[in-house]
This record gives C-alpha cells, structure tokens and sequence, in this order.
C-alpha cells in the first residue's frame, strides 16, 4: 500500500471523467508489452482531480494543479514472474505547467524519500528530466521511474512489496514513453 502511494505522490495521474482519454492512451497497453504480461483492470483507472488536490503532497502546488492538469490515468500488470507494476501518465495544458508540478512534487518527494532511506539509482534518459529511486520501509519494497516529457509526467514502478529490477521496469517506461512521444507528434 505504502508503494501505491509513493507512486501516486509522484505522478498523480488524475483528471475529470470528460477528460481521461488522452491520458488513458498514454499509459502502456498489453500490446506494448512482450508476451506474458496481463493488465489487473481493477487497478487500472482515472484518479479524479479531486483526490490529488486532497493529497498533501500536492500543498503548495494546488491551483496550478487544478489550472493546468488535463487528464490522467493508471495502469497496473503483472509481469510473466508476476511482480506487479503500475504506470501513471497525467497530461497537463503546457510544458511550463508540467515542469512547475514535476519539480515542486520532484523536491519534496525526494525530501521525504532521504528521510526514509531511499536513493536514487542511476538510469537512462527517457526525456528531459528522468529520475529513479529505490526504497525500503521494512515491509515494501519498490523502485520508481519517474520522468517529464513536455506536457505529461509519468511514472512506473514495481508496487508488490518486492524490489524489481530496473531493467523490469524500464520494459515498461519505454513502452510508456514511446506512447508519449507519438501523442506529441
């Protein structure tokens, strides 16, 4: 659960129902994946405005949240080894307004993650601006990758208590960044 949450912190893919579905088609779909992953549909949604407006990470940061987000959603799968990720995309009305809220949220994500024992790990440039950490809190561990590109932040990780392998997880980060790229064509 601690996972969920710290993925949600960084991305927060959410949006308004009359808005998900350019952010829904941003998110990998099994089709981009290599064989032997399944989606979990009960976990693959839009996160309402609302909730990430409610999130107190987003303190700070809330009325160029609620100005510029357009749309986000989550995707979450099961890999052949069945580790469990999820990805968010969320896109916003400008590059400017993505990159306020990437590096307000970036900042104090990566306050509260020294806090706790987390690190970065060194990882490939997916866009302009790409991080990665891993983390521990005793019973959950997790590794995120976290990236802007232009007007859509995103974020993949592994959320089933178990650290993945980085190269797990950027199987999906680039199957998501391919997906961002294209919109942006």
């Amino acid at each position: 659960m601690v996972g969920l949450a710290l993925l949600a912190l960084v991305v927060a893919a959410c949006g308004t129902p009359e808005h998900t579905e350019p952010a829904a088609q941003l998110v990998p779909q099994l089709s981009d994946l290599p064989a032997g992953y399944d989606a979990v549909p009960a976990e693959s949604f839009p996160v309402q405005l609302e909730t990430v407006l409610a999130d107190p990470w987003s303190a700070g940061i809330r009325e160029t949240i609620r100005r510029e987000r357009l749309s986000g959603y989550q995707m979450s799968f099961a890999s052949p080894t069945s580790q469990r990720f999820e990805c968010s995309a969320a896109l916003y009305r400008s590059a400017g307004g993505a990159g306020k809220v990437f590096s307000f949220r970036m900042r104090r994500f990566m306050d509260a993650f020294a806090a706790s024992g987390g690190r970065p790990v060194p990882v490939e440039r997916l866009a302009a601006e790409t991080h990665a950490y891993e983390y521990d809190l005793g019973s959950q561990e997790g590794l995120l990758v976290t990236w802007r590109s232009g007007r859509v932040l995103s974020v993949c990780g592994g959320v089933n208590g178990e650290r993945p392998d980085l190269a797990d997880v950027l199987v999906l980060a680039r199957a998501q960044e391919r997906r961002v790229a294209d919109f942006a064509r």
